[in-house]
Parts: structure tokens; C-alpha cells; sequence
């Protein structure tokens, strides 16, 4: 989806939400309505720092959550470690800076 498309649905409240405590954890609220039928990427907090190269590694806590009931699919962003990868093999499409 474009970035019109992704802040049209942002300012409907059609989009999750995410809301950080004091370690940076994020607790995620999903929406009521039906999924978006595109991949969307919204920005919760912009980055300071230069734009990845597809040749750079990158250490990462992350996580993610199902549409459907909310479940968290991934626990990373409470283990002790990051996960290490090159920036190429997360984001196949190309980084978006």
C-alpha cells in the first residue's frame, strides 16, 4: 500500500496501535475492522541514525501479533538478546531507510 493509503487508514483508526513502557516493550491494541487486503508499513518511531544498505548487518529486538485475536506470534522483544542479521535477509524488498 502507499504511504497516502497507510496514513488514510492510520487517521481512521483502522490501523493497530502501539504504545512502549519504559524498557521500550510495546503493547499492541488491534483494531476491530478487517485487516488491510495489502501489506502496509507504518512507522512508529523514526530512526536518527544513516539508512541501512542491503550490505549491512543490523541487531534487532522485534516482535509481531495476529490480526485475528491479537496473539503475540513472537516473544524476541523480552529475550535477553537481539537478533543479528544482514539487513538484506529481513528486508527482501529493499530497506526503507
Amino acid at each position: 500500500m502507499s504511504a497516502e493509503e497507510t496514513a488514510a487508514l492510520e487517521k481512521a483508526g483502522k490501523l493497530p496501535t502501539a504504545k512502549f513502557d519504559a524498557k521500550g516493550v510495546p503493547t499492541i491494541t488491534i483494531p476491530k475492522n478487517d485487516a488491510p487486503a495489502g501489506l502496509t508499513v507504518q512507522v512508529l518511531t523514526e530512526g536518527t541514525g544513516a539508512v541501512l544498505a542491503a550490505t549491512d548487518n543490523i541487531s534487532a529486538f522485534y516482535t509481531g501479533w495476529t490480526w485475528s485475536d491479537g496473539r503475540s506470534l513472537t516473544r524476541l522483544m523480552t529475550a535477553a538478546k537481539p537478533l543479528h542479521s544482514a539487513s538484506s535477509r529481513l528486508f527482501p524488498v529493499g530497506p526503507k531507510g
